[in-house]
């Protein structure tokens, strides 16, 4: 798994080009849209939510490479008109508050590798 970092001041290498690499040497993208900024729509309405403008980028970059894109979508975000039927979505509704105590780690398989 490969992520990269927003606006890591720690390096001048260009997060475009990086994502464009990185990109080209995966067989599937998965992507992670959450809310982050509201939208207006013509009328000044607050229309939905989009995500980080750099995960969009990232998903159009992985179509237009023809590579395999799942995208876990928070309900409520925009996923893009252009990709809405081009890729494997699943749409999950944000809990209230997480609790550690509701179980959900007990069921999960811990993998400390090989």
């Amino acid at each position: 798994m490969t992520f990269i970092i927003e606006d890591d001041i720690r390096t001048k290498v260009d997060w475009l080009q990086k994502s464009l690499d990185l990109i080209k040497n995966t067989d599937f993208v998965l992507a992670f849209l959450t809310k982050r900024y509201q939208f207006m729509d013509e009328k000044g309405q607050i229309a939905g939510w989009k995500a980080p403008d750099k995960c969009y980028d990232e998903i159009a970059m992985s179509f237009a490479l023809g590579k395999n894109i799942l995208s876990l979508v928070e309900k409520g975000v925009d996923f893009g008109r252009v990709l809405e039927n081009r890729m494997w979505c699943h749409r999950f509704e944000r809990e209230p508050k997480f609790k550690a105590d509701t179980g959900f780690f007990a069921n999960l398989d811990f993998y400390a590798g090989n």
